[in-house]
């Protein structure tokens, strides 16, 4: 087990792609054999919706915590890497955007004129909650932890922005696969990609991957309460 490890720890480019691949192989079959699939279908609709995926995205996330324990990449991934204060200038903007949409969001209202948050129970609330948080995790871990550092070791910081970004954004299209239209998906496609530009970049300008974790958590709370407004 421990030479296995090893290998892996030596290929991080490799071991980051195998990662990936896993992880598309795990959306993507589900979906394969439904009547659904590639687009017939439609994507999360409703808060309930979102909130049924709360067990499965709790076991991905522990399961790339597994990963990263194992590889032991805490360090290489920027979990415990030291926070560069001189670099949280950058985090302002994004975050007052993220907080006014997140602010937008809170006070939606539906076609009565009633806000959505409050027509939603706070137990429904609280799992939207997690859910979103859940998957921020998991994306940021997948994508600015392993695949990042597997092409920052092979090809530098500049090459390792872009080709995270990429694949983050590519990665969405599990949700065609799924039965979300291709347009819409190919919309969340590149806001992802831009999204992953500008984690990466934060990232790199802080040295903690917690910074974009906290900002992807919120706008991902702050979108789904928007999109499965009633």
């Amino acid at each position: 087990m421990t030479a296995i490890i090893d290998r892996l720890r030596a290929r991080p480019l490799v071991t980051a792609l195998v990662l990936l691949a896993v992880y598309f192989l795990i959306f993507a079959l589900p979906s394969l054999t439904s009547a659904n699939s590639f687009g017939r279908g439609k994507g999360l609709e409703t808060a309930t919706d979102v909130n049924s995926q709360l067990p499965f995205e709790t076991v991905l996330l522990l399961s790339i915590l597994v990963v990263i324990a194992l590889l032991r990449w805490w360090r290489a991934c920027h979990m415990t890497t030291p926070l560069r204060k001189g670099g949280l200038k950058f985090v302002v903007p994004p975050l007052l955007f993220t907080m006014l949409l997140l602010l937008l969001a809170v006070f939606l209202q539906d076609a009565d004129g009633i806000p959505i948050v409050i027509e939603l129970d706070r137990g429904l609330i609280l799992t939207l909650l997690l859910t979103t948080l859940f998957v921020g995790l998991f994306e940021e871990f997948l994508f600015r932890g392993c695949v990042f550092h597997g092409f920052d070791v092979t090809y530098g910081p500049v090459i390792a922005v872009c080709a995270s970004s990429v694949l983050f954004g590519a990665m969405h299209y599990v949700n065609w696969i799924a039965g979300q239209d291709f347009a819409q998906t190919t919309s969340q496609v590149f806001h992802a990609a831009g999204g992953g530009v500008l984690y990466a970049a934060l990232m790199l300008r802080t040295g903690s991957i917690w910074v974009p974790v906290i900002l992807h958590g919120l706008w991902d709370t702050a979108v789904t309460l928007i999109a499965t407004a009633n």
